[in-house]
């Protein structure tokens, strides 16, 4: 059997690429460079490229559509958000010429990757929340301001978003109030690079995750940990 595992330069594509190949299936690691890490691992037995989907998702899904023919891999393993994104419109076009795995419905998808859609599903099923508001308009602002608690955590809704033209665009990282006087400035410079982020109340602490594989609702593995470091100390992956 052989795989196709995307974002090669990520730690989580390097780890999936050596757990494959030590378990004898043929890996090729793709990415949008030459210099990842995976693609120099002794399990990886194929190297590709592809378009970055930053630059244009049309470009994007035509390199995946290339490396399929040549590779011919039993299963596409999609590595990040970006990528699931960029394929997202080609879905079952991609299905119909190899696995896609592990990867959940597009509704699914929809609510894990949009922050105000998670918290509205932890919220129906009764998981406590952080206090969250979304402004319908910027100029709302104002009036929220005197009902916040601070500091106040203004995020991105999400992560990775399709442009107009027809590119994808990062999140950016939160920003964060301290006090009444500052929310305004600080949500319009999060508001110009994300639309509509959401302004969260403040929740101290240590930093926790669980992550799940189930197959079709079936828990086949469960793994939590305590977040030692961050990538940025205010706030992003573990």
């Amino acid at each position: 059997m052989s795989v196709l595992v995307t974002d090669a330069r990520g730690n989580h594509a390097l780890a999936v690429v050596r757990s494959l190949g030590r378990r004898g299936l043929r890996v090729i690691a793709a990415e949008t460079s030459r210099l990842a890490q995976a693609r120099f691992s002794r399990f990886c037995a194929a190297r590709a490229l592809y378009p970055s989907p930053v630059r244009g998702v049309r470009e994007f899904q035509e390199g995946l559509r290339r490396l399929l023919e040549v590779h011919r891999p039993d299963v596409l393993m999609p590595m990040t958000e970006r990528t699931i994104l960029a394929l997202a419109s080609v879905r079952r076009e991609i299905e119909s010429r190899t696995r896609l795995a592990p990867l959940p419905s597009e509704d699914s998808l929809r609510v894990a990757f949009d922050k105000r859609a998670t918290i509205g599903l932890a919220a129906s099923l009764g998981i406590a929340v952080p206090k969250t508001v979304v402004l319908s308009n910027p100029s709302d602002v104002a009036a929220v301001r005197p009902h916040l608690t601070y500091p106040a955590v203004i995020k991105p809704r999400c992560s990775e978003s399709l442009t107009a033209d027809g590119g994808m665009t990062k999140g950016g990282p939160p920003e964060y109030c301290f006090g009444p006087d500052d929310l305004e400035a600080a949500y319009l410079r999060v508001h110009r690079r994300a639309p509509s982020p959401l302004i969260q109340e403040f929740i101290p602490g240590e930093g926790y995750g669980i992550s799940a594989l189930y197959d079709r609702g079936r828990p086949r593995a469960v793994f939590a940990h305590r977040r030692l470091r961050m990538i940025r100390p205010t706030g992003s992956g573990s």
